[in-house]
């Protein structure tokens, strides 16, 4: 009995502590440190934050505020979503005082992006956010940074991801074209997870002083005036990279062999450079990992999809305005690998036959990409439970040798230019049809076993076509007359 009365007492008494810290809303300390730094986004004139207010008719529990978040038992602040609240058209640049951040003991999310945070007073940097421990998400997108500035942030080592994006004196309009962000002492970050630096002016020795950042899970550097050759030293040793982002720079030249590194690499960004070489010899083909590769407007000599024989896990490829070689068809490498999305616009092609690529005929999940002609007969050989061809501009019917294909399970064929009948009768496992918008004709499929569960969306948008579920009576006439194709300028997905 008195062990009973004991438990008791002693979960009132735990009940009252975290009643403490918060059942009647939250803590006095944040309310107060939350509307000072409303003061200072506002500063001198500015109105933001409006609804951060504990005045009359006002709500006053700060955990109810907007662009905030509360842990449900401590009460405290644990996130704060403060992108572009100040109008730094009228307000201009904003001075920061890190200080101000320091009673959310509990913050592991903050983001200052969009604000025009252009330095901070006299010895209230970044070094303060170090008592944050737990603070781990750190967004300062767009705002005007310099070194003198970021020397600080390596000072928050709880840090696991941190953006960086479009910052610094942008010389375009300073007339100071010298000013490019180094990115000191990041390397101190050891919990550094992701690094986001798209659109900053960064200095290219940073690529060779990153070898030390080895806990970098993604790396972005989209459009940061990178130029010449990529290093042989620092990048390389990013062993654990699973994203790599180089696009939309000046980069030049052949691709390292030290790229061969990052095995565990699953995006690869590449496009808009002057990168060359022949992508047989490049490290590529030692990125067993990879998922995404985007090649697009570059210089390689004729790039050989076959190269990536070994690329099991690749579902996109972009090779836009790049040169490509297709495989003779008497070659008969067939792909290990199932694209989603493959784009080759405005890519020249050195053909090596009158064919077109072989490795395209074991593709099966291909939506949303510029392929015309028919659905190749080579598929009836593969071992797929599923064809996802929509959005394309494919022609011709769909063939019968998939209606005796018994494993397949889903079958998508909408926004094609498909004609003719139907010839899909042994489909028992199949779960996801679409054949709308077409040119099929004739009767839909009687309406028993898997047939009966597609509704009219599954086919409606063919003009031609008649029968339950549609409302088009197939007795009736004046059926009118199938659309036109026009294929001019598109892809050629392969011959039937």
């Amino acid at each position: 009995m008195e062990l009973k009365r004991f438990l008791w007492w002693f979960i009132v008494l735990v009940l009252f502590s975290l009643c403490i810290n918060g059942c009647f809303g939250c803590l006095e300390e944040e309310r107060i440190a939350l509307l000072q730094l409303k003061a200072s986004i506002n500063y001198p004139n500015g109105s933001s934050l409006s609804y951060w207010d504990d005045s009359t008719n006002k709500v006053s529990d700060c955990c109810q505020w907007k662009y905030l978040e509360c842990n449900n038992t401590t009460r405290r602040v644990i996130r704060l979503d403060l992108f572009n609240v100040r109008d730094y058209s009228t307000q201009g640049d904003w001075y920061l005082n890190a200080s101000l951040f320091l009673p959310f003991r509990e913050l592991n999310y903050l983001d200052l992006s969009y604000n025009r945070i252009s330095g901070w007073v006299p010895n209230e940097g970044f070094n303060r956010f170090s008592r944050l421990n737990k603070l781990e998400v750190l967004l300062l997108d767009d705002n005007r940074f310099n070194d003198s500035f970021l020397s600080s942030i390596s000072a928050v080592a709880s840090l696991k991801e941190l953006h960086l994006t479009y910052n610094s004196i942008d010389p375009i309009y300073n007339n100071q074209w010298d000013q490019l962000i180094s990115i000191p002492e990041l390397g101190r970050l050891n919990n550094l997870k992701e690094l986001y630096l798209d659109g900053s002016y960064i200095e290219k020795s940073f690529l060779q002083r990153a070898g030390n950042m080895t806990s970098l899970d993604v790396l972005t550097m989209y459009g940061c005036r990178l130029n010449g050759t990529l290093p042989t030293q620092g990048w390389c040793e990013l062993r654990n990279l699973k994203e790599l982002e180089l696009s939309g720079n000046e980069l030049e030249g052949i691709l390292p062999s030290c790229l061969a590194n990052m095995t565990g690499l699953r995006l690869l960004g590449l496009s808009s450079n002057h990168f060359s070489g022949i992508t047989t010899l490049s490290p590529l083909s030692s990125l067993q990992s990879l998922k995404y590769l985007d090649l697009s407007n570059n210089y390689f000599s004729p790039i050989r999809l076959s190269s990536f024989y070994n690329l099991s896990k690749l579902e996109v490829i972009l090779s836009d305005n790049n040169e490509i070689v297709d495989e003779a068809e008497s070659q008969t490498w067939a792909p290990p690998f199932q694209l989603t999305v493959i784009s080759l616009s405005g890519s020249s092609s050195k053909r090596s036959s009158g064919t077109i690529p072989t490795f395209l005929r074991y593709q099966h999940k291909l939506r949303n990409n510029q392929f015309s002609g028919k659905i190749p007969n080579s598929l009836s050989g593969i071992q797929a439970t599923a064809f996802d061809f929509s959005n394309n501009y494919l022609s011709g019917e769909l063939p019968r040798w998939m209606g005796n294909m018994s494993s397949l399970r889903e079958i998508a064929m909408a926004g094609n230019q498909l004609e003719g009948q139907f010839h899909l009768i042994e489909l028992h496992s199949l779960a996801v049809f679409s054949v709308a918008h077409n040119n099929l004709s004739g009767t839909t499929p009687e309406r028993k076993d898997q047939f009966g569960t597609f509704d009219e969306s599954s086919y409606e948008g063919n003009p031609l076509l008649c029968g339950p579920p549609l409302v088009k009576d197939c007795r009736k006439n004046g059926a009118p007359s199938p659309m036109p194709a026009d294929h001019e300028g598109k892809k050629d997905i392969v011959s039937a």
